[in-house]
């Protein structure tokens, strides 16, 4: 029944949806090859704690900076031109990662990563929001997302079982990877700018001076409810997953003694239920609501951190990463995300969230190695859990339905 209701609603979107979603596919395939050995690969570059967190806060503070202007080009000018240029500046991102031989030569590749990371993923979802019509705008970014996986499922445990045969975590084992990615983001490039067309977002012939650069950002504000509360829910879940989300693969390897392979069948079971749940989750916020949607599916992320952190083995961490593939929140978020402000507004709307999360997040990873360094391992797990309950989600339950 899921895979009949999946089809019917294919094909009855646009071409830019389904190359969007060849797209999304196409990434998900490629990525899981490296994905999620990134941090792993700067451990055994001689990074410790403190210096993984300041490769990714850097990377977050350049990107912050980008995202402003970007997110104000994207209603103004070409999104299919700007996505040319982020997948290609995006195949250079494993290259310089497979040259590197010291941790230091990666932080341009980490500041290149998060700017493509967030700029890439900006351009992505206002052109699938763009292409879909409103009463599918969920289901759309659910089908996105689930369909997403399917290469995920296989690459994971390829990748790992080339770097059981060439020794477990090291650089050498994981340097090959890196290459495969790069091959793969020149094919995907190449047949997504040759079928994307473009979408028009503003008219042409707008002055373009510095006070219509400042004026465009405060109508944002101006023209829309309740931005500003969104805007502290949106920056604080962003501190709270960026927090853990440099020591996730640490934290499995050196406290929970996961191999190669466990690390592997994670991201398979992560990729599994990212199959499963996106496409009905977002049909269910469709039908009730994205609020609803999201209050009545929080619980799951509480279960995946604490099976997480209190995994009496390392098969456990499978169920946990499964758990963590649920549509908890990508999904349903982004989608919300897209409709707060009008079409016309998405570019600057995306680009001011991102610049917010990039500056709020600066010291996240350094606070969850401190917590981590001085609490205890989990601290940084545990602690996002408590403030997502108590403090976040509460806020959210005030905010009226859109």
């Amino acid at each position: 029944m899921l895979g009949k209701d999946m089809k019917g609603f294919l094909e009855k979107q646009s071409e830019n949806f389904k190359i969007l979603l060849v797209k999304k596919v196409g990434n998900g395939f490629i990525d899981g090859f490296v994905g999620q050995y990134t941090s792993l690969y700067q451990r055994a570059l001689g990074a410790d704690l403190f210096q993984l967190g300041f490769l990714s806060s850097i990377g977050r503070f350049i990107s912050g900076i980008m995202s402003i202007p970007l997110g104000w080009l994207l209603d103004r000018y070409s999104l299919r031109k700007m996505m040319l240029v982020g997948m290609i500046i995006e195949v250079f991102v494993p290259l310089f990662y497979a040259l590197s031989w010291d941790w230091v030569l990666l932080i341009p590749t980490v500041i290149l990563s998060s700017v493509v990371m967030t700029e890439a993923s900006s351009i992505f979802n206002i052109y699938l929001a763009n292409s879909l019509k409103d009463r599918d705008r969920a289901s759309g970014f659910g089908v996105t997302q689930s369909l997403s996986t399917i290469g995920g499922l296989i690459t994971p445990v390829i990748a790992a079982y080339m770097m059981t045969l060439t020794g477990g975590v090291s650089v050498e084992s994981l340097r090959p990877l890196f290459y495969i990615q790069v091959i793969g983001l020149i094919l995907l490039s190449i047949v997504v700018f040759w079928k994307l067309k473009e979408e028009k977002l503003s008219p042409p012939n707008q002055q373009t001076t510095l006070h219509s650069f400042f004026r465009d950002f405060s109508q944002i504000f101006k023209e829309n409810q309740g931005l500003k509360t969104f805007v502290f829910l949106d920056s604080s879940n962003t501190f709270m997953q960026s927090l853990m989300m440099p020591f996730n693969m640490v934290f499995a390897t050196e406290i929970k003694q996961a191999s190669p392979m466990i690390l592997g069948y994670m991201v398979v079971a992560f990729n599994l239920f990212t199959l499963l749940f996106p496409f009905p989750v977002g049909k269910l916020a469709d039908r009730i609501g994205r609020k609803k949607s999201i209050l009545l599916t929080r619980p799951v992320m509480y279960a995946y951190i604490l099976i997480f952190v209190f995994a009496p083995t390392p098969a456990w961490l499978i169920l946990a990463w499964a758990l963590a593939g649920f549509p908890y929140q990508w999904v349903l978020w982004n989608t919300l995300t897209m409709e707060m402000v009008p079409r016309e507004m998405r570019g600057r709307w995306t680009g001011l969230l991102a610049f917010i999360r990039g500056f709020t997040t600066i010291l996240a990873p350094i606070v969850g190695a401190w917590l981590w360094e001085t609490y205890g391992a989990s601290t940084p797990f545990l602690f996002a859990i408590a403030f997502d309950l108590l403090i976040r989600m509460p806020i959210f339950a005030r905010i009226p339905e859109r």
